[in-house]
């Protein structure tokens, strides 16, 4: 994912945004060997070591507000709405997909476990920060991360790829999560 905040839809009045803290991770000095320069010579990236500590990472929404004024610094109108987004794997989960609803007034997140065998998609409540899980996919080996998601009739389903046969397929599960039907099936893989 390359992307660290999501404008809601229709016009962006909501912002969510990842924050990441990875200011108790050491700094680690990497060379470059090929530079002449003594201080060019050194890089210091924050690097999560196998076993140690990773980043914190939050997810938040705020409002967007009006423009400032041509040369002034806007002040936030409000305090964002943090999300614990916890509730599956502990805080030490990797924070994989962030879309907004058909409507904008939720965030459908994927959040998968470190260990990347278990994800879980949630939905989070722009107006109370309310986070509940909708589904949650595992394996025995890992999940494969995917962008196909889509809300279907004004939220109330949801399109989702899912491995659980040993092939990635499209099902169709209500906004609570429960599968209703799957739309493709067989020995092959449906493609982003």
């Amino acid at each position: 994912r390359c992307t660290g905040y999501w404008p809601s839809p229709g016009g962006g009045a909501l912002v969510a945004f990842e924050e990441v803290d990875e200011s108790h991770i050491p700094p680690f000095a990497i060379m470059n060997a090929g530079v002449d320069s003594p201080h060019e010579q050194n890089e210091q990236h924050r690097y999560p070591f196998a076993g140690a500590a990773n980043p914190k990472v939050r997810l938040g929404v705020v409002r967007a507000g009006g423009a400032a004024d041509v040369g002034e610094a806007a002040a936030p109108s409000e305090a964002p709405t943090w999300f614990d987004l916890s509730g599956p794997f502990g805080a030490d989960s990797y924070l994989a997909r962030v879309q907004w609803d058909c409507g904008g007034s939720s965030l459908l997140v994927q959040v998968e476990s470190r260990d990347q065998r278990s994800l879980a998609l949630l939905r989070c409540d722009a107006a109370t920060g309310r986070v509940s899980t909708v589904l949650t996919e595992q394996s025995d080996t890992w999940v494969n991360l995917h962008d196909m998601l889509a809300p279907l009739r004004g939220g109330e389903e949801l399109v989702w790829a899912s491995e659980r046969t040993g092939w990635r397929h499209l099902y169709v599960h209500s906004a609570d999560g429960a599968c209703l039907r799957a739309l493709t099936s067989g020995e092959w893989c449906v493609e982003e």
